[in-house]
């Protein structure tokens, strides 16, 4: 019995953009076009190498080393990365990422000194500077984007991100306000937006990407519907568990304290369950957001095709939750190395060898600052598609 899968039935094409993953227009189907998968070597063994040091030195040098950290982390995955026989790279420069986080650092920590302390003149000071940060949101995310692509290259070529400031601020900011208004039922189209605005924004060598069909809100809705399924799944099996436990405890280990403690020993067990279901709800949502933009990018006559299977990405994602639970994170290298070859190698790339020499010879060398990659590694805000 085959398990359900993130696509539409190959049989019934359609232009629409609303399905969960809406076949690839008919254009797709030219038989000039040749289908190269992404493939993805990584191993767990040899990135544990590298995360174990990382963390060793980032420690040991109270954050410095963060910067070489990041830079590589990223070449690994980049490197370990192929298509079409050759791998990516990452360019970046360590010492201009570390500039960036320490002006970030420099920023951060006073203000929440400020709004930590209970000097009033303080707390008004750093609740100001919080909330001129949290307006400079947009930037910050264009300009880690514009430094994140031009550092990222395939084949001598690099990519580049050209979307407005201006836009960014209607996309993450209004749309945000939006949402919230509308109790999350707006959630899906925000998203959706935010996620366009990335990929109509970046470009590959002189070319932009852009999305055919164009994205639909509802194959976000969609998604959003199977994360909740599976949400209210793992609620339903926590909620079996936990009055188990609770008719078991009651008649053994519990009738010795009192109610007050019980009720608390209650609150805590419920609130620490919810952290991994939040967790494994976002993890889920954002790889039916990998596929549905990776499944309806196309790139100057490039066509790009993704495939996930619900069942298996939600078992990965689940299980990668336990492991690091039980072996206290020291397995989160072989996590990071499973989740990341299922989606990196359920994406391909159609494109005629025509298509493939034309890019050969598109180069684009590009500059940029590292702030906003420092501000946003600092805050833990991940702006990558």
């Amino acid at each position: 019995m085959s398990h359900p899968t993130l696509t539409a039935p190959l049989e019934h094409p359609t232009l629409d953009g609303d399905q969960i993953l809406p076949e690839p227009p008919f254009h797709a189907t030219d038989p000039l076009l040749h289908s190269h998968p992404v493939t993805f070597h990584g191993k767990g063994s040899d990135y544990f190498k590298i995360w174990f040091v990382n963390w060793a030195l980032t420690i040991v040098t109270l954050g410095i080393y963060s910067a070489w950290a990041k830079v590589r982390r990223n070449r690994y995955f980049y490197n370990h990365t192929l298509l079409d026989g050759h791998n990516f790279d990452y360019t970046a420069d360590p010492m201009r990422i570390l500039k960036g986080r320490l002006i970030a650092a420099a920023i951060v920590i006073p203000m929440s000194i400020m709004t930590s302390s209970q000097i009033t003149q303080w707390i008004v000071i750093g609740n100001i500077i919080y909330f001129g940060l949290s307006l400079m949101i947009p930037v910050i995310i264009v300009m880690a984007m514009r430094f994140s692509l031009r550092n990222s290259e395939y084949r001598g070529i690099h990519f580049n991100f050209t979307g407005k400031i201006s836009r960014s601020y209607g996309v993450y900011i209004l749309w945000s306000i939006a949402s919230a208004l509308s109790a999350s039922l707006l959630l899906p189209v925000m998203l959706k937006q935010q996620q366009e605005f990335l990929l109509l924004g970046s470009r590959f060598g002189q070319s932009n990407f852009d999305a055919k069909p164009p994205l639909g809100s509802r194959a976000f809705y969609n998604a959003l519907f199977y994360s909740a399924m599976i949400a209210f799944a793992w609620i339903l099996m926590l909620f079996v568990a936990v009055t188990i436990f609770f008719l078991v405890a009651n008649h053994t280990y519990l009738p010795q304290f009192e109610d007050s403690v019980i009720n608390e020993i209650y609150g805590i067990i419920g609130f620490v369950s919810l952290i991994p279901l939040v967790l494994f709800t976002a993890q889920i949502m954002r790889a039916a957001m990998f596929a549905i933009i990776w499944n309806q990018a196309h790139l100057h006559g490039i066509y790009f095709r993704c495939k996930i299977n619900i069942i298996k990405v939600s078992w990965i994602i689940l299980s990668n939750l336990l492991m690091r639970l039980f072996s206290l994170g020291l397995l989160s290298p072989w996590c990071t190395i499973r989740i990341k070859k299922y989606l990196y190698e359920s994406v391909r790339v159609e494109m005629s060898a025509a298509q493939k020499q034309h890019f050969l010879a598109d180069h684009q060398n590009n500059q940029s600052g590292s702030l906003a990659e420092g501000v946003d590694d600092l805050v833990g805000f991940d702006v990558g598609i």
